[in-house]
């Protein structure tokens, strides 16, 4: 006998965010740009049990990725969206500090709800 619990309930997507650009493509250093993503991509695969990529590991993430901006890791490029080719100027972005205030608005709407995962896709 097989009980239905927690993680075979259904889910249902709250809130979606698709990014235009890759979120480390401003990192240089290969070594940390590998950590940020395993950390990111592998602790949130929807391939994970819901109860395994809690909203709550976020902050894990928020961690690394602060300390790869606050060390000077995280490095302002020219964006690769083209909604804008009409500017004469390219405009710069900084992809990872852009999805970690991204991330820290969410673990500040959704931390304490409960039963709240995250999947990166």
């Amino acid at each position: 006998m097989r009980l239905v619990g927690h993680d075979n309930d259904l889910q249902q997507e709250i809130m979606s965010w698709q990014v235009r650009e890759g979120v480390f493509s401003g990192i240089e250093d290969s070594e940390i740009r590998a950590q940020l993503s395993e950390a990111l991509t592998g602790t949130f695969s929807a391939l994970l049990m819901p109860s395994e990529r809690g909203v709550s590991k976020l902050e894990e993430f928020l961690r690394l990725s602060e300390k790869a901006i606050e060390d000077g890791n995280s490095l302002w490029s020219v964006s690769e969206d083209r909604a804008f080719e009409d500017e004469e100027e390219p405009y710069t972005v900084n992809t990872l500090l852009a999805f970690h205030h991204q991330l820290q608005w969410m673990l500040a709407v959704f931390g304490d709800e409960p039963g709240i995962s995250v999947s990166i896709r």
